[in-house]
């Protein structure tokens, strides 16, 4: 191995992010140590093998849309996704190249957790009010109102 190439794998392994770089055929080539704790994988049983045989549950969901599209477009997304198997929440970088794609991504479930509560929270102190609460648009059109309302 080069040493250019050990300095990446050094820098990317000293990344609180998961990582990991898939080829043109879906392999991962490399996968870092944050990556691995996320999916609660050891390194050694992905790399080189194919992410949607290693994660079937992915092709149905928003992660192997937004892969292909990077690919296709040759553009990075930025995207938040549900992952069943795991019951996590991720954010996900993936920037394409010709040679294949760089994934970052990390554990958001305890934010989207702590944003459902807040969200469920207004809504029981809209819906419990005991007065008539209500939202207008800018056109004067109700958006939302209370029992009460």
């Amino acid at each position: 191995m080069s040493n250019t190439k050990e300095n990446a794998y050094e820098i990317l392994e000293r990344v609180t992010d998961g990582f990991f770089a898939l080829d043109v055929n879906w392999n991962f080539t490399y996968v870092n140590s944050a990556a691995a704790r996320l999916l609660f994988r050891r390194r050694d049983n992905l790399v080189g093998k194919n992410i949607w045989s290693e994660f079937p549950e992915a092709i149905e969901l928003a992660f192997y849309n937004h892969y292909h599209r990077a690919i296709r477009e040759q553009k990075p997304v930025l995207f938040e996704a549900y992952f069943p198997p795991l019951n996590m929440w991720f954010e996900v970088k993936a920037y394409p190249s010709l040679n294949g794609l760089s994934v970052y991504f990390q554990d958001i479930s305890d934010r989207k957790l702590s944003q459902t509560q807040k969200d469920e929270h207004y809504k029981s102190l809209f819906e419990q009010n005991p007065d008539a609460v209500y939202s207008f648009d800018l056109n004067g059109n109700y958006l939302s109102v209370n029992p009460v309302m």
